[in-house]
């Protein structure tokens, strides 16, 4: 990995990469970037578990309960792992419905340039974002939510957990919520 990243990317000021499945290997790529010398930031995106399961099972035939469970371990791990890392956490339904704010909260807090015309960037982002794309979406608030009572309780606590730091910066980097996530 430190071979690939430093012959493909030598040149590169930024490296994004998107996986869910990278969750799984946090440490090994917080070791590798520090092998070479990047900061890694890492943008950690928290979705409706419902949602991620029903995506699961749609695309994957996979078992409602193996992927509920899988959403809870990477869950876990991407809050528990990059304690102390240039990091931020937001919902799936704020970069999709609140896309500009949102992004340019996350180029904010990770100093990532910004472009001075915001126009051409929403439109971009009109141009890119088709809702009809969006196969897996419960259309579930918050508050049903938590009043379903068919959600295993651990999995809703931790997401109403998870939307709550996303909501509230202060409170994701707290020691409060470090000890939750314990």
């Amino acid at each position: 990995l430190t071979k690939y990243l430093t012959d493909f990317f030598a040149d590169e000021r930024y490296l994004a990469i998107k996986d869910p499945r990278m969750n799984d290997y946090i440490e090994l790529w917080q070791a590798v970037l520090a092998d070479i010398n990047v900061q890694p930031a890492e943008i950690i995106l928290i979705r409706n578990p419902i949602d991620v399961v029903n995506s699961n099972s749609r695309a994957w035939h996979r078992d409602a309960t193996l992927a509920l469970r899988q959403w809870q371990v990477r869950t876990l791990l991407s809050l528990r792992d990059t304690k102390n890392q240039n990091r931020i956490l937001i919902t799936y339904e704020a970069l999709f419905n609140e896309t500009l704010p949102t992004l340019k909260r996350i180029a904010d807090q990770l100093q990532l340039p910004w472009p001075s015309d915001e126009g051409t960037l929403q439109a971009e982002i009109d141009g890119f974002i088709d809702p009809n794309l969006q196969h897996s979406d419960s259309a579930q608030s918050l508050a049903d939510f938590k009043a379903d009572n068919n959600i295993d309780p651990d999995a809703k606590t931790l997401y109403l957990l998870a939307v709550r730091a996303a909501n509230d910066p202060e409170f994701f980097e707290s020691e409060e919520f470090d000890l939750k996530i314990k």
